[in-house]
Parts: C-alpha cells; structure tokens; sequence
C-alpha cells in the first residue's frame, strides 16, 4: 500500500514523439478518469480496463478501489469500485483505504483486478483479487486477511492465462521499518489458492536480505516469470536503509518450481519505480530504474533460458528518467512507459514513453511537453500497433493539492 500511495504523489505530462521508422506515433483520445490510475489491460475484444483509486466521498486521502471497461474509441462502458464490507464505522468514519493496483485479462475475456488495503488508523494493509465478467458482474472474489504482528502486505502486479491467476507482491515493516520480503501467490480460475513462492535473490546474495516481487508474467507454456529488486547489502538497524538493490529476473514453472533466477549488475534504488516485466513468443523484456548521477531507465532483454541479450539505457543528468511498465506488441517493439523529471523553471514531471525494435533499436522517444505539469506514468498495454498508457496528476502549488487519473490512446 505503501508503493500505490507514494505513486499517487509523483506527477506531470504531455508528449511529444521522435521519429520511428515508419511513422511518428500519435494520441488519438485521452480521458480524465478516477483520482489515480495505476494499470491498464486490453482484452481480446479491444475493451479497455482501468485500475486504480476513486474519492471515497470527496474525502481527502481516502479512496476506494476502482475498475473502469471502455471502448476501444474510449467511452466508459461501466464502472465498478470496491470497499471492505468493515470498511466504515458506525459514526461513518472510514476504517481502510483501498487502491487497485493491477489489473489483467483472461484469453476467454474475465477480468481480474489487484488491489491493497490500508487501515487508516495505523499502519499495515492487506490485499484482495476481484474477477469479474465482460459485462461487470463479479464472479468470485479473494481477500488476504492479515492477522496481527504479521507483515502487512502489498500486491504489484497480477497475470492471467489459462487456468492460472498469478500475483506478485511482498511485505513490508510496519511503523518506519525498511522491511520487505517478496513473494509470488498462484490461483484457480474461481480464486482458490494453488501454490505459493518465495521471491528469492540469486546465490550469493543472502535470502534474508530485503526483496520486494513488482511484475509477473506469464508465457505460452505456462511459465511465470516474475521481476523485482533485491538489496546488495544488509540493513543496519541502527541507520536508515537507502534502499541499495539490483533487478532480478526468476523463472517459475506453471506448478511454482524455481527454475532460474538472475540479476543484474546495475544498481536500483527502492522505491523510485518499479521493475516490470512482458512476455511474448520467445522475448521476455524488463525495464527497471538505475542510479546514475540522476534516476535513468534501463531495459534488458532475455531469453526464455534467462541469458541477458542486450539491454538499453537513457537519461540524462539533468532529465531523471522513471520507468513504470513494459509491454511487447504483435511486431515484437516494446514499449516502455515511464515519468520523465524536467527541473526546466517552473519544474514538474511529464509522461515518458519510449519504444525499441526486436533488435533494441530506438523507434521513438519522448520529449518534455505542456500542458500537465505533475504527472508520472503509470500502466501500459499494448493493442495492435498501438497502446494505452495510463497516468496520475497532482494539481494545484508544487504539485500539492487534489489528483486525477488519466488515460491516452496512441497510435503507432
């Protein structure tokens, strides 16, 4: 809950496209929808979902979980959000807080939404899975109670594909404490639990050191693959931990078995973006945040056996760069979404968006725009030649007053 609140105060945007090797992508629609949008989905029939938070009430800080179905030209088919049944008291103060935080489409065309939960009279959260069908009507629903002196917990991402719905997420300390432990969590297509995992860095990194699982794929064959970050060094009790990690990429099988697990040697810092993951046919890519003298975005491509084929790296020192989420379209170019920073007077955020060739050749990229001046990118899925990205605003001084969520169309 943590990572959704901290996403939710990031912002800025407008873009402006380089040239690609055919023609320049281009917006055709954009919306303003919810207080926050945090992830996006396409189904099978070019409907399009919307994760994230709404206002619950008009009251500031507290939000409810929120799913949006749109057409492919971008009308809102329906809308659909989601409280705890204790979520409020009998004097009518609320006691949880709840986000979306992913969302992910069956091939048959279910809708799976992710969220976490936070009570808003202390720290600690929990977090559930929602399916609904194509018309809105749930179908089955799943939420992780979390017992007291437990870690409270956090969901990042979720896939669906075939009989197989996967989370990833991780715990997370309580009160200012650095502590975090991934994991990976398989279910049934009626939500009942399957399998579970532990979200572990490679030998020789110690498994007690701090892990968080953020994205999860899952490929033809049933496999999953899942990226996150883990720490380099250990925590010291008696000092801040500054969050010092690389990217790990692990292989599951489709029954939850370890078959590899690498990492990188770049350094990522905790909690400025996150490392996600796609896959198609024979391509796994992962975009993660690296420290450079400013945040910069890197993406690496593997092979299914887990060997690093080529990666990308782009920022600059004075423009930071924040990568958010990655997909691969039918072509095979990956498009990675992202928040690029511009200390330009006035300074803000803008959406950043960028996209390679099979090869790792840049197609286009993303210059500073008007318009928003706080925004980060959030969500990215990919229909056809094109996407749909999703974003968050925070209006009013320094970025400082009331949030928005946003989604554009594009067009390759």
């Amino acid at each position: 809950m943590k990572r959704f609140l901290a996403s939710m105060c990031t912002i800025a945007m407008i873009v402006v496209f380089g040239p690609a090797s055919t023609a320049a992508p281009h917006t055709t629609w954009g919306r303003q929808i919810g207080q926050a949008l945090t992830a996006v989905a396409v189904g099978p029939d070019g409907s399009i979902y919307l994760a994230g938070a709404l206002a619950n009430d008009g009251t500031l800080g507290e939000t409810k979980a929120l799913l949006v179905k749109l057409t492919p030209a971008g009308d809102v088919v329906w809308t659909r959000t989601w409280l705890p049944s204790d979520a409020t008291r009998s004097d009518g103060s609320k006691v949880w807080t709840t986000g979306a935080t992913a969302v992910a489409v069956a091939p048959g065309g279910a809708i799976y939404l992710a969220g976490s939960v936070q009570r808003t009279n202390l720290e600690g959260g929990a977090w559930f899975i929602r399916k609904y069908a194509a018309g809105g009507r749930l179908l089955y629903a799943f939420a992780a109670k979390q017992p007291i002196g437990r870690m409270p917990q956090y969901v990042s991402a979720i896939a669906a594909m075939g009989d197989r719905v996967v989370v990833a997420g991780h715990g997370y300390g309580c009160c200012d404490d650095p502590t975090t432990d991934g994991w990976v969590r398989a279910f049934d297509p009626r939500l009942h639990p399957t399998w579970r995992a532990q979200f572990e860095p490679p030998a020789p990194i110690p498994t007690a050191w701090y892990d968080m699982a953020e994205g999860v794929a899952i490929d033809a064959g049933g496999n999953v693959f899942v990226s996150g970050w883990a720490a380099t060094s250990a925590s010291n009790p008696d000092t801040i931990y500054r969050g010092r990690g690389t990217v790990v990429l692990e292989k599951l099988s489709s029954t939850g078995d370890l078959l590899w697990s690498h990492r990188t040697t770049d350094t990522v810092m905790r909690d400025r973006g996150a490392v996600s993951v796609a896959v198609r046919g024979d391509r796994v890519v992962v975009s993660a945040p690296i420290q450079r003298s400013k945040t910069a975005a890197w993406l690496g491509r593997f092979s299914l056996g887990g060997a690093l084929l080529w990666s990308r790296t782009w920022g600059s020192p004075k423009f930071g760069t924040v990568p958010a989420g990655v997909a691969i379209d039918p072509s095979m170019t990956t498009w990675v979404v992202g928040t690029r920073h511009d200390p330009t007077p006035p300074p803000g955020t803008g959406l950043s968006i960028r996209r390679f060739d099979a090869d790792g050749n840049a197609l286009s990229a993303l210059l500073p725009g008007g318009g928003i001046r706080f925004l980060s990118g959030s969500g990215i899925a990919v229909r056809g030649a094109g996407a749909v990205v999703t974003g968050s605003e925070v209006t009013g001084p320094k970025g400082g007053g009331q949030m928005a969520g946003h989604v554009w169309r594009i067009v390759a």
